[in-house]
């Protein structure tokens, strides 16, 4: 393309005429001569000396008030024209006196105009032609489906266009136009006559891409980190404009934006839409209105539900911004509704000059309280601000209230500016129906914050008035004094900063429930050296990174003691202490940190301990923890030694814990404990060694832990059951504690039991314990009558206790049986096998038939002195003997002679003792004794079948006195 100047789009409509007027007088001469050729000629005449490079067209009909054009092609060094069809209507004297068509209509029209380069338009021209008439000889003009390329220097743009002009009588021009594209379309509504009054309406479906296509590079000037932060759909405007020439005297805008989409790391936004309106009188912006329709609004941990932004303003000097009450809440688990008044106050600049506002919260709720309706007025301006606070008070605590909370900042634009805060914090108590406060009285707060250039000092202290309670929770409340004072300092060119925490507490005394102190105080201590605050704004994120960091730097120091401490089951606890500090670092310990605890006397109910001592390190880092930990007391009056050594890992979102524990030299030396604890064993002793140890582990929430417990030289004494165990020892262990569940195989044994006059030896049990609740004993057994007593395995559990026994008897030697019994003056010899069930029903014993007999591979004899059992001797006879009589006393034949004479000595063949069978229930044992007995004249076998009738309780007591013991309840015998 040649260099010469380019017009603008006014020339396409001057140049057109042109070409209509030329074509007419071809028209006219056509019509007059009545030769289309030599119009055709003419026109192309005409063209050519308009300064058009080419024209072509076809003529489609000429007659004497319309013609048409087809193919029509007109180029010139800066467009290119093609019209299918283009048609004039005309009334020829008008054409011939006036120089005025009634209309030109143009259809199917391709326009390509090239706008690269300077622009050559006269603007003073013009203005000029506006002002004094825009000449429109026509009465219509009509373009239908063009389509118009534009070339400028940021691209093409190609869009259809219809447009539209007609005379409205006099010197006033109407007219209308739309251009659509793909994603953008403007409709213009025109009136041109002294002024150009006109409505615009333009929207766009996709602005990101008409904005990049022309050139605008609107992302760069918004406040955001990422490029993509924004991303904008759609957007429409609605004027009215109202031109004297091209001097624009006054304009309505309305505009729409939305939706807008905004994702800037923390922020995220989603705006429905942006509704301004505005006017303009001549260089000044009138009665601006903004309504900003939000759906949601995050940022960090803030969320904002839908709510609308007004922005009003008469003349720009000053703004009135309202957010009507909106809710929000945080993830932290607050919530409300608040709503804002603001007014800032612009100067020249359309900077902010000064400012004031009101900001209400109707609603505001957290997981710890619900605060009554507050606001908060602020005002400020270049130099200094300031907010005010009435009175703030919680709905779940309205014993507190936050009064005349104030904070002022001077000197905002010096290097130096000064911040000051403060407010009484008022702490009252109300009615007895109301919940106690945690605090009572009142307390000054008061906050500073000096500033230098290469210091910088804050500080926050409070102070109660008066001695009051300091704390007060549903489990305790503590009277006494504090102070609470907290010092920041920081150095900025360095970007470091200390930080000193102390905290002082006098005069402590409690009495709350069952629980008291009396004499107490603590104090808290917290330094640190210099941090530097890139460091830690660099590990912020990251817990583990800044702990190592910091931990190293901080110094800390908490300690706490009274005289006597009271507590819920007798729990007294005097002269104690509790404290924990800080220690140098350790080169891979960034946290190594000593627990202390102690206490003289620690009583809970009957037992006490004295002279308790507990001794704890810690080291380790965040992810890793060691604690390794010592104690010791006094324990009937015996030293115990406590030691426990466990590790914390972090993993993932959970921590595992593994340790070992153990707790040796619990020594009972013929105690009273059990007596202490059990009224029923009221004089018993116990001597025992004890020794516990185990392994404890954990996994998030989850936890447990093992035990073996070890008992050595145990030993129990019950004189008013004469009841002795000697040497009774024990291994239990518990793999799993919680579950209550032992190893298989767990042993207790004992060398004696004695029980009146009964005593058994080497006492053995194997068992296991499930679930804390079923026990299954795989084998018991003792030694007793030079025999043994066993039990077959059995299971039985707490929560269903039902079981059945069975009781075997291996040799039993009825020798010492028999011994035992006074009364007896013999001697039995041999030895008895049995068996005895037994069935638990709901923790009682029922016995079942059981029985006794010989062991046929030991020899039985039985010798009883029974003279006189069944003879008169000695005494005067009841009748006179007979002959026979003296006969058989002679021979020494008498049967009651023989009988004691047998039982001198009988050797026993058979021997059977049936117990308590169920067909004779008022008879627990039968005895049947079969042998032969010498009697030095005579061999005379001997059957003896003989009942014990009577309770089993009293049987029992005959034979093993159980009921010295309360094992076996008294029964009457059957009816």
């Amino acid at each position: 393309m040649n260099s010469k100047r380019k017009g603008q789009l006014s020339r396409i409509l001057v140049r057109g005429a042109l070409f209509g007027f030329t074509c007419l007088g071809g028209v006219v001469l056509g019509v007059y001569l009545a030769r289309i050729q030599i119009a055709h000629f003419l026109a192309e005449n005409a063209l050519t000396e308009t300064g058009i490079d080419e024209a072509r067209f076809e003529w489609g009909r000429l007659d004497s008030d319309i013609c048409t054009l087809k193919d029509i092609f007109i180029k010139s060094d800066y467009y290119n024209l093609n019209v299918k069809r283009l048609e004039l209507s005309y009334n020829l004297k008008d054409v011939w006196k006036k120089r005025e068509l009634k209309s030109i209509h143009l259809k199917g029209v391709e326009l390509y105009y090239d706008l690269t380069g300077p622009s050559t338009v006269d603007l003073l021209e013009i203005d000029t032609l506006i002002k004094n008439g825009t000449p429109f000889p026509l009465q219509s003009v009509t373009i239908e489906d063009a389509m118009v390329t534009l070339r400028t220097d940021l691209g093409e743009t190609k869009f259809d266009l219809h447009l539209a002009l007609s005379q409205a009588g006099g010197s006033e021009i109407r007219g209308e136009a739309k251009a659509v594209t793909e994603t953008e379309s403007i409709s213009l509504d025109l009136s041109i006559s002294d002024r150009i009054r006109g409505s615009i309406q333009a929207t766009v479906l996709d602005l990101e891409s008409t904005l990049a296509a022309n050139g605008i590079e609107w992302r760069s000037a918004l406040p955001f980190s990422q490029e993509e932060a924004i991303q904008l759909t759609s957007a429409s405007i609605d004027t009215y404009i109202v031109f004297h020439g091209i001097t624009l005297e006054s304009a309505s805008v309305s505009a729409n934006l939305g939706p807008l989409l905004i994702r800037d790391y923390d922020l995220e936004a989603d705006i429905k839409s942006v509704r301004v309106s505005f006017d303009l009188l001549g260089n000044e912006v009138r009665n601006i209105e903004s309504d900003i329709f939000l759906g949601s609004l995050s940022y960090d941990q803030l969320f904002v539900s839908e709510t609308q932004v007004q922005i009003f303003s008469s003349d720009l000097s000053d703004l009135l911004i309202k957010v009507p009450d909106t809710q929000w809440e945080s993830t932290n688990g607050e919530n409300g509704v608040f709503s804002i008044v603001a007014t800032p106050v612009l100067n020249d600049e359309y900077s902010i000059e000064s400012y004031s506002g009101e900001l209400s919260f109707s609603e505001l709720h957290s997981d710890c309280f619900n605060l009554a309706p507050f606001d908060i007025a602020f005002k400020g301006d270049l130099e200094s601000a300031t907010a005010s606070l009435g009175n703030l008070a919680t709905q779940a605590m309205p014993w507190l209230v936050i009064e005349n909370l104030k904070t002022t900042i001077e000197g905002l634009t010096t290097e130096s500016p000064q911040i000051e805060a403060s407010a009484a914090i008022v702490l009252k108590e109300l009615p007895s129906f109301h919940k106690k406060p945690p605090l009572t009285g009142r307390w000054n707060l008061q906050a500073s914050l000096s500033h230098g250039l290469d210091k910088q000092k804050a500080s926050v202290t409070f102070t109660p008035e008066e001695v009051t309670r300091i704390a007060s929770l549903p489990f305790a409340t503590l009277y006494g004094t504090a102070q609470l004072r907290a010092e920041l300092d920081y150095w900025p060119t360095d970007n470091q900063a200390t930080l000193a925490l102390n905290l002082t507490a006098a005069e402590l005394a409690t009495d709350f429930n069952d629980w008291s102190i009396q004499g107490g105080k603590a104090s808290l201590s917290l330094s640190t050296e210099p941090v530097d605050l890139l460091l830690v704004g660099k590990h912020i994120n990251n817990t583990p990174a800044l702990i190592e960091y910091a931990a190293p730097l901080t110094k800390y120091e908490f300690n706490l003691e009274g005289t006597e401490l009271n507590g819920p089951s007798d729990l007294v606890v005097q002269w104690f202490s509790a404290g924990i500090r800080s220690l140098d670092r350790l080169p891979s310990s960034p946290i190594h940190s000593r627990i202390e605890l102690g206490a003289g006397i620690v009583q809970l109910g009957n037992e006490t301990v004295n002279q308790f001592s507990l001794d704890s390190g810690i080291q380790g880092s965040y992810n890793f923890l060691e604690t390794n930990t010592s104690a010791t007391l006094l324990f009937e009056n015996e030293p115990v030694s406590i030691s426990l050594e466990q590790s914390v890992e972090s993993v993932t979102k959970e921590f595992v814990s593994k340790g070992k524990y153990e707790i040796k030299g619990i020594h009972l030396v013929h105690s009273d404990i059990l007596a202490r604890h059990l009224p029923a064993l009221k004089g018993s002793s116990v001597s025992a060694k004890i020794a516990l140890k185990g392994e404890t582990q954990a996994k998030g929430k989850s936890w447990d832990t093992s035990m073996h417990i070890q008992l050595r030289e145990g030993g129990l004494r019950l004189p008013s059951k004469e009841l002795r165990i000697d040497s009774i020892r024990t291994d239990v262990n518990f793999p799993s504690f919680l579950s209550s569940t032992t190893s298989p195989s767990q042993t207790i044994a004992a060398d004696r039991i004695t029980i009146g006059d009964i005593e058994a030896t080497q006492i053995e049990s194997t068992f296991m314990i499930a679930d804390g609740s079923q026990l299954s004993v795989e084998k018991a057994g003792l030694s007793i009558f030079e025999g043994r007593v066993t039990l077959d395995p059995f299971t039985i559990s707490t929560t269903d206790p039902k079981a059945n026994f069975l009781i075997r008897f291996d040799r039993l030697s009825i020798t010492p049986a028999i011994a035992m019994l006074d009364f007896f003056d013999g001697y039995v010899s041999g030895r008895l096998n049995g068996a005895l069930p037994i069935r638990i029903e709901d923790g009682y014993p029922i016995l079942g038939e059981g029985y006794l007999k010989l062991d046929p591979s030991e020899p039985a004899q039985l010798s009883y002195n029974a003279i006189g059992f069944f003879t008169d001797q000695g005494s005067d006879p009841l009748a006179k003997k007979t002959l026979g009589d003296k006969l058989l006393e002679r021979l020494k034949l008498e049967p009651n002679a023989l009988l004691e004479d047998a039982l001198e000595s009988l050797t026993i063949q058979k021997l059977r003792l049936d117990l308590f069978n169920k067909n004779l229930p008022n008879t627990p044992m039968r005895i049947q004794l079969e042998g032969t007995a010498d009697t030095g004249n005579a061999q005379i076998p001997l059957n003896i079948t003989t009942n014990v009738n009577g309770t089993e309780a009293e049987l029992l007591n005959f034979l093993t006195r159980l009921d010295s013991l309360g094992l076996i309840a008294d029964q009457e015998p059957n009816q």
